[in-house]
């Protein structure tokens, strides 16, 4: 029995809505990382840094004109870039 064409369309629907609600968690988790003033200096330092790498390859996606948008939330600090 042949596969409905209709079903790989489905499906990668399915994985780029699944892959972009991983993505949001990720840099919700990352914000509160970097927001947390009780949190090592380093681990705040990582998550900013993962942040702004984030958003790098979010502008890079932007310019391919593909629907995926992570910014930073006006909310969070930028973490210090030196160790207390």
């Amino acid at each position: 029995m042949a596969k409905d064409p209709m079903d790989a369309s489905r499906s990668l629907t399915y994985v780029a809505s699944l892959a972009r609600r991983h993505t949001e968690a990720c840099v919700n988790v990352l914000s509160g990382i970097v927001s947390n003033s009780e949190a090592p200096p380093r681990a705040r330092m990582k998550a900013d840094r993962l942040l702004r790498w984030l958003e790098r390859q979010s502008e890079l996606e932007r310019s391919k004109s593909l629907p995926i948008s992570l910014k930073r939330p006006r909310n969070v600090p930028l973490a210090e870039n030196k160790p207390r």
